[in-house]
């Protein structure tokens, strides 16, 4: 692939040198690989981390019964540093590419990427496949959501939600396709491997804990072939994150809403 070929997304050559230098001085893409390296130790380190905190990472029944908030909240805190990176690198970097790739969408785009989400995730699991955990996880999850409905913990479920549909959407699409994607580009000049090597560390940490079980890599490869078509989404978009973000938020959103609406006493 040519120097020409990876800038023409923008719009021709002429603006390249501009384009570049650009680049150079804006470092809010590598940064944000720090946020990706805490992400990354909050998951193989999830174990450990709420060992240390004195919550266990399988709890039984009894216990979501009786500390479900207390679990689901550790869940989303060990989210916080990456997400504290997140916010501090968009407050201390005014004009930044990180800004510029979380300008607002045109609402009709907005809706649109929500009905094909929608419809592309109700069609594949027409086939029994991916997206829905409830094909590939193990039956724990629905296990413990449905504990959280019959004993009506009410706000383990919120935070649940909050942190599946906006907290981790947001994370991964800052972390995967602007500081993995961006970085790999700015370093090799090639969309190709941008979008491949994101790809690939996006699935890598969806593989849940080591080692992978197979489950977790069947879905990892669904992830890794979804987040090519989302990379390539979002160069073509000069880098702008709308899409993708409302894509993720909205398939997390129709997953967990299901989820629980399937684990309601009596639901089939």
């Amino acid at each position: 692939m040519s120097h020409d070929d990876v800038e023409s997304e923008h719009g021709g050559v002429d603006d390249i040198g501009s384009l570049t230098a650009a680049r150079a001085t804006d470092q809010t893409p590598r940064l944000m690989l720090a946020a990706g390296a805490l992400y990354f130790g909050a998951i193989l380190f999830r174990d450990w981390i709420l060992g240390v905190l004195g919550i266990p990472s399988v709890a039984s029944p009894d216990y979501v019964r009786q500390f479900a908030a207390v679990h689901v909240l550790a869940s989303f805190a060990l989210r916080v540093p990456a997400l504290a990176v997140i916010l501090f690198i968009f407050v201390r970097y005014p004009g930044s590419r990180l800004r510029a790739s979380l300008a607002p969408e045109p609402a009709r785009v907005v809706m649109w990427t929500i009905v094909v989400t929608v419809a592309v995730t109700f069609l594949l699991n027409l086939f029994g496949v991916w997206p829905f955990m409830w094909r590939w996880a193990s039956d724990s999850t629905s296990t413990y959501a449905g504990i959280l409905v019959s004993s009506e913990r009410w706000f383990a479920i919120l935070l649940w939600m909050v942190t599946a549909v906006v907290i981790g959407p947001v994370i991964e699409e800052l972390v995967f396709r602007f500081g993995v994607l961006q970085s790999v580009r700015d370093w090799t000049g090639s969309l190709r491997k941008a979008v491949i090597s994101s790809s690939a560390v996006f699935a890598l940490g969806h593989l849940g804990y080591l080692p992978p079980d197979l489950p977790h890599t069947v879905n990892a490869s669904w992830l890794f072939a979804a987040s090519l078509l989302l990379g390539w989404i979002t160069l073509r978009r000069s880098g702008r994150l709308g899409v993708t973000l409302t894509a993720h938020a909205t398939r997390n959103a129709l997953e967990q809403v299901l989820l629980f609406l399937l684990a309601r006493p009596g639901a089939s």
